[in-house]
């Protein structure tokens, strides 16, 4: 089945995006307050998939539905979203997997780099077995999970050359709360240094970072930060995942029409969030490169051997869950992970 067809059909993947959700009546329809954070480096691309369900919502209800947004919502709410969300203050929150750790620890491997192969591989473990663990997990919990949205892959871009892993050696990576396990850089001597996400780009313009990571499309929007320091190098060390859950006692309070309003707007918005958001990528990308920054392949091989020895720690903690993971890639395939993402042909150049 293609990506196309199986999001068409599909409702699990939403792009509702950022945030939380509390319902306000009126005589004759009813208004959900979306409240998301844009500060931050992927602040655009939330307000776009707000404004896209928003359309969507408003459309598919004939108006009798609507949202009213909040794009600032504190950082300090948002990082106790499942509190939140089980004590009703709000309804409904996109954020990230790691928020959820508290509920069951299995949530910290979407932290894992290379969890997914392709995208075929992400859509089809999250809407099987491996996504209805935590389907199933949260809804022990009251918490209904509504839809899995991405961002695209996370790559690196550098202040200084990188001919392969062992340049590696001194620098120092950047990393937020929310980043994957770098402990695959770190094997080849890299430094490892935790900032809030808004000050990455800032240190990194400084010089005070060798290296950050991030999707092609907020490297391009922050480009101004790359200027003197054009080095972008191919990794897809990240399949950038978060969850759009609501509270399943505020999914009850809506009649059998209104959730079915929701269900068609979260489906009809979902080709903007993973088929348009590969090929914004893909165009950010092709726009760096047009501005003058160096981009290479790093070779992919070392990374997933370093993988490989972070993957077995995770095996020992989460042993059916990994044992889910690589049934997929033994049963669906994935390919080297250098050609996983954006149509890499074998050589590493771009098949646009």
């Amino acid at each position: 089945m293609s990506i196309i067809s199986w999001f068409r059909r599909s409702a699990c993947v939403a792009a509702v995006a950022a945030a939380t959700l509390s319902l306000s009546w009126g005589a004759s329809a009813k208004t959900l307050s979306v409240a998301y954070n844009i500060n931050h480096t992927e602040g655009t691309f939330r307000q776009q998939i707000i404004d896209h369900f928003s359309n969507r919502l408003r459309a598919v209800s004939g108006g009798r539905l609507t949202l009213r947004a909040s794009p600032e919502t504190p950082e300090a709410k948002m990082a106790h979203m499942p509190e939140l969300l089980m004590s009703r203050e709000f309804d409904m929150s996109l954020t990230y997997p790691m928020r959820f750790v508290k509920i069951d620890p299995a949530f910290h491997i979407f932290n894992l780099p290379f969890l997914f192969k392709t995208l075929d591989n992400a859509h089809n473990m999250l809407s099987g077995v491996f996504g209805d663990h935590f389907r199933n997990t949260l809804a022990e919990r009251g918490l209904r999970l509504l839809a899995w949205y991405t961002i695209g892959t996370r790559n690196l871009a550098s202040n200084k050359p990188i001919k392969n892993m062992e340049d590696l050696e001194g620098m120092v990576i950047g990393r937020t709360t929310m980043s994957n396990d770098y402990s695959i850089f770190g094997r080849y001597g890299a430094y490892i240094e935790e900032y809030e996400e808004n000050d990455l780009y800032d240190y990194f313009q400084r010089g005070d970072l060798d290296i950050i990571e991030d999707t092609y499309l907020n490297f391009w929007n922050k480009k101004i930060f790359m200027r003197d320091h054009g080095y972008i190098y191919e990794t897809n060390h990240k399949y950038r995942i978060m969850m759009l859950v609501m509270s399943d006692a505020s999914y009850k309070n809506l009649d059998e029409r209104e959730r079915e309003w929701i269900t068609r707007a979260v489906s009809e918005s979902s080709i903007l969030s993973w088929e348009e958001v590969d090929k914004r990528n893909a165009l950010a990308l092709s726009k760096l490169i047009d501005y003058g920054v160096s981009y290479r392949v790093l070779n992919h091989r070392d990374l997933m051997e370093a993988a490989d020895k972070l993957h077995s720690v995770y095996r020992r903690h989460f042993p059916q869950l990994m044992e889910i993971v690589e049934s997929y890639v033994a049963t669906q395939g994935g390919g080297d992970t250098a050609t996983m993402m954006f149509n890499l042909d074998e050589t590493g150049s771009k098949a646009y």
